[in-house]
């Protein structure tokens, strides 16, 4: 199948890591694997989370329907209304959601992860390198780009990104922090703390607490109203986990718990032996670990977690750092490989109606049951 056959190819580009390539064959070999990723998001059918409401409001979008108006947020609207003056071809809209959300997100693993074939095998393990893109993937990316600033020190286009993406996806507004936190000086030390904190604050139930405070206290005005709505349609939601799993609450808390039990401590480990992109490590890390922290704040409510989806891309950053910096990189490589497939068979196990098979425009049969 598809996902495979393209997991094994990366595995050969992978593996260019352990060679001297000119750098010119290095970017056009990366150019390639990116318009390839371009092209399989672009031209999908039936395939990916969420398919009918995008596709519904994309090719039946209509100005004059208040429907249209506030199902989404304004800045994702407006970009629909943009893109169909051109057409209103749901594959012309998934092409350019696909070449601005990938695009970026590989330029930005081009310039800072230093293996960039490690990133690319990585990109597509973690999140099938976003070929499947909905509006909060194009919300992430345009956050990524923020994060070039905050190393740019550029506060002032950092926060104009971060913006922008909040009119496409109102939960993008958690990433202002951000500024501040890849620059903090935290210590190992106080990294764990505060997670043992967070954890702490998730198993007791204060989260509720906190959504209500939000929702009391958030203001109105450039879409800000809606993280209020929001945190109160979560609190009447309450706890969205399927009772078919059965899983209590320290049950849940413990699966995640062991999640990260194995990733956090190897990238704790490395923060003072990084020496090569060291300010990058410790200010990726700062972010990363900052959205496990959040991830454990609101364990109990599992719409609020895709607030912590904006930090996860950076342990695609930690590991390809790691990997510059260490000696034995043949066991390092043969790590993040099998890293990558795992994660890759994670995401086919749970949304395999939804992916396999990979349909796309030119296939014999494009029909699929979708929601």
């Amino acid at each position: 199948m598809l996902y495979y056959t393209v997991f094994c190819i990366l595995i050969l580009f992978a593996l260019l890591e352990m060679v001297t390539v000119p750098e010119q064959t290095k970017k056009a070999m990366y150019i390639f694997l990116t318009l390839s990723f371009i092209v399989m998001g672009g031209l999908r059918w039936n395939t990916g989370n969420d398919w009918r409401p995008y596709h519904s409001f994309f090719t039946k979008f209509t100005t004059d329907d208040p429907f249209f108006l506030i199902a989404m947020e304004p800045g994702y609207v407006k970009f629909v209304q943009f893109l169909r003056i051109f057409s209103s071809s749901f594959t012309f809209y998934l092409i350019v959601l696909s070449t601005i959300a990938i695009g970026i997100k590989t330029t930005f693993f081009y310039k800072y992860a230093g293996a960039i074939f490690l990133a690319v095998i990585l990109y597509w393990g973690t999140a099938l390198a976003d070929i499947t893109a909905v509006r909060q993937t194009l919300a992430v990316s345009l956050c990524v780009l923020s994060s070039h600033f905050i190393i740019e020190r550029k506060p002032w286009l950092f926060v104009f990104f971060v913006i922008l993406a909040a009119q496409i996806h109102v939960t993008s507004y958690i990433f202002l922090v951000s500024y501040f936190i890849f620059n903090a000086e935290w210590s190992v030390r106080s990294k764990s703390i505060i997670l043992i904190v967070a954890v702490a604050i998730g198993a007791s139930g204060i989260s509720e607490s906190l959504l209500e405070l939000i929702a009391n206290i958030t203001p109105a005005g450039i879409g800000l109203d809606r993280i209020s709505q929001k945190a109160l349609n979560y609190l009447e939601i309450g706890n969205e986990v399927d009772p078919q799993y059965e899983l209590s609450k320290t049950q849940r808390l413990t699966a995640a718990i062991a999640k990260r039990a194995i990733l956090l401590p190897v990238f704790f480990y490395f923060q003072e032996r990084v020496t090569i992109r060291k300010d990058l490590y410790k200010g990726f890390l700062n972010l990363y670990t900052f959205g496990n922290i959040l991830f454990f704040i609101v364990v109990d409510f599992i719409t609020l977690q895709r607030a912590a989806t904006y930090f996860y891309f950076y342990e695609i950053l930690l590991l390809c750092i790691i990997y510059v910096n260490v000696k034995s990189k043949s066991i390092w490589l043969i790590l993040i490989i099998a890293y990558s497939l795992f994660k890759m068979l994670s995401i086919l196990v749970n949304a395999m109606d939804l992916l396999v098979p990979y349909i796309w425009i030119f296939s014999e049969d494009t029909y699929r049951f979708v929601y």
